[in-house]
């Protein structure tokens, strides 16, 4: 029995780390392209008031193609931007990112650690005035850190897998309107329902298991039934790490098995 149970568990192991390299709620998110073109781009990550986040980013965009005197590395080319740009005070081709649709840009530069004060989507984008010229791109790797606390369930948040992992989703619609996941009156220790619009109209399973014993990590499982654009946001509040899993607006999302989510130290 005990030779069974262990091949048993062993085969769901290998199926889950296979399943999860493929999973349509995308992430943990970590690495985000940015095309030479972007005045934008949505990472998926969702900022809280108070989160660390640290960029490390390489690559390379022409502002002027083909005058190799245009190539900028994140940290920009040596022009300075003019007041057109989407921050003037750095030079043309910089790396910049701002909190929000209506947030204010900021410099991010090849590698830089910022304090949000706010929250919102996470945005990245080249400093330009005129972005469909623009060759080349950058890869930014982005991690977020929350600092340390005791998680206490609220009416938007779930504390699962011995109140260490609070759980929130964003939600947003075409039209602009956002909203944060309410919890449903019902769950466990280890799981948790949310709502977006009603709370007889539930979203989206999350559950966070220990697995430490098994392959030493946290896992994060999750089923949505919905096409609507969220992040899914998991906060370790032991070590301070943050996971973020995001589905696009109008893609159904597939389950989420991510059994490598967290550390168990």
């Amino acid at each position: 029995m005990r030779m069974r149970l262990s091949f048993s568990l062993s085969f769901l192991f290998l199926s889950l780390l296979l399943a999860s390299a493929g999973f349509g709620l995308a992430g943990p998110i970590s690495n985000v392209g940015i095309p030479g073109t972007s005045a934008g781009t949505k990472t998926g990550i969702y900022i809280l008031p108070g989160d660390l986040i640290h960029f490390v980013a390489a690559g390379q965009v022409n502002t002027l193609p083909p005058n190799s005197g245009s190539l900028a590395s994140p940290d920009g080319n040596g022009s300075p931007c003019t007041a057109s740009c989407l921050l003037p005070s750095a030079h043309f081709g910089t790396l910049i990112g701002r909190i929000g649709e209506q947030g204010a840009w900021f410099f991010v530069g090849s590698t830089n650690v910022l304090s949000s004060n706010k929250a919102g989507m996470l945005y990245l984008a080249v400093n330009d005035t005129i972005f469909d010229n623009n060759t080349g791109g950058f890869a930014a790797s982005i991690s977020i850190s929350a600092g340390f606390a005791f998680c206490s369930p609220t009416a938007d948040a779930l504390c699962l897998a011995g109140n260490r992992f609070r759980v929130q989703a964003f939600w947003g619609l075409p039209d602009g309107t956002r909203g944060t996941g309410q919890v449903a009156p019902c769950g466990t220790s280890d799981s948790g329902l949310l709502w977006f619009f009603g709370p007889t109209n539930w979203e989206v399973l999350v559950k966070v298991l220990n697995a430490c014993t098994f392959n030493q990590r946290y896992w994060v499982f999750a089923a949505a039934t919905t096409n609507v654009e969220f992040t899914l946001r998991v906060w370790d509040t032991q070590s301070g790490l943050v996971q973020t899993y995001f589905n696009p607006s109008g893609r159904s999302a597939d389950a989420l098995t991510d059994v490598s989510a967290f550390g168990c130290s």
